[in-house]
C-alpha cells in the first residue's frame, strides 16, 4: 500500500527548529556580509592614502567576497522557504547552490592569485611596511569577527562563506607575520612566500566543500549513513521480513530522506499495518532520517516494479 496520506506534517523533524536555525545562519551571514562591507571601504580609502597598488588589489579581493557573502545571504534566505508546486521539497537545496557558487569562486580566486604571486618569488618587489601593518591589524581584527560568527554553523553554504573570511584572516596574518620580518631582515621573499602556502590551504578546502556540494546534487548517500544501516534496523523490526528498493539521499546536506517497502509476513491485511510504518519512521528518525515515505507490501505478492539491487 502506497504511503498515499503523506504530507507536510514532520514525521520526525520540528519545522520550528528548522525555521530558527535559518533564521540563525541568516543573521550570522548579515553581520559578516556588515563588517566585510565596512573594511573594504577602509581598504580602499587606506589604499589610495598609501598608493599601495597590494592593499588596493586586496580591496578588490575583498569587494569580490563581499559580493560572494550577499549571494550567500540571499540563497541561504531562500532556503528557508517552505515547499510549492514546483517545488515540492522546499527550497533547502538553494542552500547547496550557495555553497557551490562559493567554493567554485574560492577556486578561482586562489589559482588566479597563485599564478600572480609565483613572479615574485623570482622577482620580490620592495612593499610599504608601515601600511602593511596597520591595515594587517585592523584586517585580522575585522574579518576575524566576521569569521567568527560563521564558525559556529553546519549549513554548507554559511560554511563556505566562513572559509572565504577565513581565507582572509590568514591573508592577514600572514601580511601582518610579514610585514615584521621584512622590517627585520629585508626579505621582501617572505611575502609571496607565505601567499602561496595560504592559497594552497585555501584550494584544498575550497576543493572539498565544491566535492560535498556535488554529492548533495548528485543525490549521494549521506556520508554518515548507509542502505544497509537503514535496511538492517528497518529489517529487524517484528512483521517486517525483508527492505529492499531503498532510495537514501539528502537535500543540503544535513536533512535526510529515505523511501523504502517493506514486506509483510503477508498474513496480516495490510489496511491493518499502518501503525508499523510509524514504527518504522521511528526507527529511522534515531538514525537521522528526517523524511521517510514507506510502501507496504506481502511477500505473497511480490515487488514486480521494484528497482534491482537494493
Amino acid at each position: 500500500m502506497n504511503d498515499k496520506h503523506h504530507n507536510d506534517k514532520p514525521h520526525n523533524h520540528d519545522r520550528s527548529t528548522e525555521t530558527g536555525h535559518n533564521h540563525a545562519v541568516v543573521g550570522d551571514l548579515r553581520i559578516a556580509l556588515g563588517i566585510n562591507v565596512l573594511f573594504t571601504i577602509i581598504e580602499l580609502v587606506g589604499g589610495l592614502l598609501t598608493n599601495s597598488m597590494a592593499i588596493m588589489a586586496d580591496a578588490v579581493h575583498d569587494l569580490g567576497d563581499s559580493v560572494t557573502l550577499a549571494v550567500a545571504l540571499v540563497l541561504e534566505k531562500v532556503s528557508g522557504r517552505g515547499r510549492t508546486r514546483k517545488l515540492t521539497f522546499g527550497h533547502r537545496r538553494f542552500s547547496t547552490l550557495g555553497a557551490l557558487i562559493t567554493g567554485l569562486i574560492l577556486i578561482v580566486g586562489a589559482v588566479t592569485v597563485l599564478i600572480h604571486t609565483i613572479p615574485r618569488v623570482l622577482r620580490p618587489e620592495v612593499v610599504d611596511t608601515t601600511g602593511m601593518l596597520v591595515l594587517a591589524i585592523l584586517g585580522v581584527v575585522m574579518n576575524g569577527l566576521a569569521a567568527l560568527r560563521l564558525s559556529r554553523t553546519e549549513s554548507m553554504n554559511a560554511k563556505a562563506a566562513f572559509l572565504h573570511l577565513f581565507e582572509d584572516v590568514l591573508g592577514w596574518i600572514a601580511v601582518l607575520i610579514g610585514a615584521i620580518a621584512i622590517r627585520i631582515w629585508g626579505l621582501y621573499i617572505i611575502d609571496p612566500l607565505l601567499s602561496i602556502g595560504i592559497n594552497l590551504y585555501i584550494l584544498t578546502r575550497a576543493v572539498s566543500i565544491l566535492k560535498q556540494a556535488m554529492r548533495v546534487f548528485l543525490e549521494y548517500v549521506p556520508r554518515d549513513l548507509s542502505v544497509e544501516t537503514v535496511a538492517e534496523a528497518a529489517g529487524r523490526i517484528d512483521g517486517v521480513e525483508d527492505v529492499h528498493d531503498i532510495h537514501l539521499w539528502t537535500l543540503d546536506g544535513s536533512y535526510v530522506l529515505v523511501s523504502l517497502h517493506a514486506v509483510t509476513d503477508g498474513k496480516t491485511a495490510l489496511d491493518d499495518l499502518e501503525p508499523l510504518k510509524g514504527t518504522i519512521r521511528d526507527t529511522l528518525s534515531k538514525l537521522g532520517v528526517n523524511h521517510a515515505t514507506i510502501e507496504l507490501e506481502s511477500s505473497a505478492t511480490g515487488c514486480p516494479d521494484c528497482d534491482s539491487g537494493l
